[in-house]
C-alpha cells in the first residue's frame, strides 16, 4: 500500500498528468490548484 500524495499545481493539465503518473505506482492523489486551496484541505 503506497499512500496519499497531494499535488499542488496551478497548471491543471500538468497536475492531472502527475496525478495519473503517481496513480500508476499505487498512490492516491489529491490535486489542489494553489497553496491556499491546499491549506484549506481537511
Amino acid at each position: 500500500m503506497a499512500g496519499v500524495i497531494m499535488v499542488v499545481e496551478d497548471e491543471k493539465t500538468f497536475g492531472e498528468f502527475l496525478a495519473r503518473y503517481l496513480n500508476m505506482f499505487g498512490y492516491s492523489v489529491i490535486i489542489a490548484g494553489n497553496g491556499k486551496e491546499a491549506l484549506g484541505y481537511p
